[in-house]
């Protein structure tokens, strides 16, 4: 998700510009990202260009209870600063701020990559224990079975009371 800021970096302080995002994104192994949508605000600061807007993103993830793949919508929130690490009318090296994270700049040629930005915010975003569905009933202990797809005869066993006394004995 690169974007070329050149013209904007030769505005003045304060102008700014709308840019709509709708991406594939690189599904990572911590984020299972597939597709991000949305609109950012690009403002030219002093001495950066701030990305501040929401986007949309659709994830792959595992539910917790019943282990099913299953698509999950989002919405990020990207707030944002980034550093050119050149001059834009010379192609000089500038020194970036001491608060300047290395992923958050802009490079020699221009180019602002807002993927680690909007890789942080989905990581945030996703569920620590995500469910397929509210009401998901999982995996049935003894047999495996999904028990959202089918009923499990599992549970439905009672122990007669006169075998008890040997089962106590198998533990």
């Amino acid at each position: 998700m690169q974007l070329n800021v050149a013209h904007l970096l030769k505005e003045a302080e304060g102008s700014s510009q709308a840019v709509s995002l709708d991406a594939s994104f690189d599904r990572s192994e911590d984020t299972h990202a597939e597709h991000v949508h949305g609109r950012v605000l690009l403002v030219l600061l002093d001495g950066g260009i701030w990305v501040t807007g929401q986007l949309n993103a659709t994830v792959l993830c595992s539910c917790s209870r019943c282990l099913r793949d299953y698509s999950f919508g989002t919405q990020l929130q990207v707030d944002d600063v980034y550093y050119p690490v050149a001059a834009v009318s010379t192609g000089t090296p500038v020194a970036l701020p001491p608060e300047a994270d290395p992923s958050f700049t802009i490079d020699d040629h221009h180019m602002l990559d807002i993927s680690e930005s909007v890789r942080q915010s989905i990581i945030l975003a996703t569920p620590m224990k995500p469910l397929c569905q509210k009401e998901c009933a999982g995996i049935c202990s003894e047999c495996g079975i999904n028990r959202n797809e089918a009923t499990c005869v599992c549970q439905d066993q009672e122990i007669n009371p006169i075998w008890a006394p040997l089962l106590k004995m198998s533990l």
